[in-house]
């Protein structure tokens, strides 16, 4: 089996961003950046796959940081066309589940592009 590049990476994370948030992105950039929000991310990345039921369900400063969070690795993953990823990358990734690997490298890979975030 071949290795699965960015863009097929990308897919899901976007389609997953669109479905959860489409409509509120402009009002979710609004909201101010929470470090205790930033927190809970990070501590939630390492855990079980995050289904878009939760990812609507959260409170608005969760919210606001899982798009943006999420935006960022759509921009990144489009940036770097050239990334492979291992075949098994997506296993239980959909464009209503985002998988453990992908959750758990997210996490260890933390933001993206750091310099975007609120000051």
């Amino acid at each position: 089996m071949s290795s699965l590049s960015a863009q097929t990476v990308l897919e899901p994370v976007y389609n997953f961003l669109q479905m959860a948030y489409g409509p509120e992105l402009k009002t979710l950039q609004q909201v101010p950046f929470s470090s205790s929000a930033e927190n809970w991310l990070f501590e939630r990345l390492s855990g079980t796959p995050l289904t878009i039921k939760e990812a609507i369900k959260l409170a608005p400063d969760r919210k606001s940081v899982l798009s943006m969070f999420l935006t960022q690795y759509v921009m990144f993953l489009t940036m770097f066309k050239d990334l492979k990823f291992a075949p098994d990358f997506l296993v239980g990734t959909s464009e209503t589940v985002l998988g453990l690997q992908l959750l758990q490298y997210m996490a260890e890979h933390r933001w993206p592009f750091p310099q975007m975030l609120p000051q």
